[in-house]
């Protein structure tokens, strides 16, 4: 666990061992410069693609002062450029075969898509302007960022920790149980959770007969699967997996497959990870928004703001849950509209690596000091 102090911009991780909190500004290594590069863009090298990030060629005709590059922070960045149809910019009585046309001019058009080599992916949304004054031909290109294409697909009926039999914390796997008749869930979705030392504990037990008797040996040296209450509604590890204190053991409950209630057939452990690796998928917003379109979560900011009045603003955000009930609206304007708001974060698009990353929107930029007021 992780926080940033604002007032000295010092950074402090909870040591486990002392139970208290230790300064490590040190060893911090994240700058933020995203916007550095944002003037660095060679207009010589970029490539038309065919939607779906499938490369044409390098278009060699384009006026090296027309190429501009802004890049927004809350909103799609914008490419635009012009082309010349003929290289030497006279139409004159060019030939197509004499090497004087540009490179897949006539291919340049909307929905085609544009990447840029250190910025990524762009999309042209809209039909180029063409401007022929009967002695130059040219094509005036304007293209925003990959993720508007998330703007193509929409939750429906999607529903976060509402409660509701058809919201994603019922329907996640094992994630839920009887009391009395009611179904209960046992854990909420939360912002992100990050399953890369579940994923790495399953392919180390691999190597193990697979049983629950394994597991339990596995348990003692891997207590990153074992279920332990964090507070703040927030939980880690198999829930089948636990430590009993008194006991000083670790227990697992190896239940009868829910769907089969007649048979004996019980989970064998390698199940019992494989189940906890969808489930824990299943508790993930991120996860939940992006597994299906291609996209994957790059950088969650680990740090809380401890000194801050409210106190959701202690919680990192990785670990902050939220409530949604949305009938029909696409995944580019739930991110960046009401979740943005919702977890108080900055979703960055990485359309280089088709990564999401996320930052605590008192963490992301400087300090200047200026302060604006009517």
């Amino acid at each position: 666990m992780y926080y940033r102090d604002l007032q000295t911009n010092r950074i402090f991780a909870y040591d486990n061992t002392a139970l208290e909190f230790r300064d490590i500004s040190f060893y911090q290594g994240y700058r933020y410069t995203w916007y550095n590069d944002a003037k660095k863009i060679d207009s010589n090298r970029i490539y038309l693609a065919k939607p779906g990030q499938r490369i044409i060629g390098l278009i060699n005709g384009i006026e090296e002062d027309s190429c501009s590059l802004t890049k927004n922070l809350n909103n799609t960045s914008e490419l635009t450029f012009t082309v010349d149809r003929i290289l030497d910019g006279n139409l004159g009585h060019a030939d197509i075969s004499d090497g004087r046309y540009t490179q897949y001019y006539d291919l340049i058009e909307r929905h085609y898509e544009l990447y840029l080599p250190y910025h990524g992916w762009f999309k042209i949304n809209e039909e180029p302007e063409i401007d022929n004054d009967g002695t130059v031909e040219t094509k005036s290109v304007r293209a925003e960022s990959l993720e508007i294409e998330l703007q193509q697909y929409d939750l429906v009926n999607f529903d976060i920790n509402s409660g509701e039999v058809y919201s994603k914390e019922m329907l996640a796997t094992d994630n839920t149980y009887d009391n009395n008749g009611y179904k209960m869930f046992r854990d909420r979705v939360l912002f992100y959770r990050d399953t890369t030392a579940l994923e790495n504990a399953i392919k180390e037990f691999a190597e193990t007969d697979g049983s629950v008797e394994a597991l339990k040996e596995f348990a003692k040296t891997h207590a990153e699967i074992v279920y332990q209450d964090l507070g703040n509604n927030v939980h880690t590890g198999c829930w089948r997996i636990t430590y009993n204190v008194d006991k000083q053991v670790i227990e697992i409950e190896d239940k009868v497959e829910p769907d089969n209630e007649e048979s004996d057939e019980r989970y064998t452990g390698t199940e019992i990870l494989e189940n906890e690796l969808k489930r824990e998928h299943e508790l993930s917003l991120l996860w939940l928004i992006l597994h299906e379109h291609g996209w994957n979560v790059g950088y969650v900011d680990p740090w809380f703001d401890a000194n801050s009045e409210l106190e959701d603003d202690h919680i990192p955000l990785a670990n902050k849950t939220g409530f949604f009930q949305v009938d029909s609206q696409d995944i580019y304007s739930f991110l960046t509209q009401d979740a943005a708001a919702y977890y108080r974060c900055i979703f960055v698009f990485d359309t280089e690596h088709y990564l999401v990353n996320a930052y605590n929107i008192n963490n992301i930029g400087y300090d200047t000091n200026i302060f604006l007021s009517f």
